[in-house]
């Protein structure tokens, strides 16, 4: 039984937070706030999208705003985030094991020949 009220309640989170969204969409949040909004899911999601469905349309410009920097921001985070890992051989010694990608940096001491996917050049 204790399953099943489970799932039930899974539900009915899941319904109230589509019918919060679609509150809160009439207000005019950016698509990039929804976005994260629905990524934070049913269970966070719902209560800040509860919590903004009382807002106006100019209360929620700053935050579209911010929104819109957070975009423009992650995207290079991502890359950054990428890439550092990779970028650590060629500035100072790699720990024994960074990532698949990275692991020729790693084991160039142990085998010149490792397969090349980044860091330094064998010599």
């Amino acid at each position: 039984m204790a399953t099943k009220d489970f799932t039930e309640g899974a539900v009915q989170r899941m319904k109230d937070f589509r019918a919060e969204l679609n509150n809160l969409a009439r207000r005019g949040p950016s698509k990039d706030l929804l976005r994260q909004i629905i990524g934070m899911g049913p269970e966070q999601g719902a209560q800040l999208a509860d919590t903004l469905a009382s807002s106006t349309k100019d209360s929620l410009k700053p935050l579209n705003t911010l929104q819109s920097q957070l975009g423009k921001e992650s995207t290079p985070l991502g890359k950054t985030s990428a890439d550092v890992p990779c970028d650590v051989g060629k500035t100072r010694p790699a720990p024994v094991v960074l990532s698949t990608r990275c692991r020729r940096t790693a084991s160039t001491a142990i085998s010149p020949a490792a397969p090349a996917s980044c860091g330094p050049p064998s010599i």
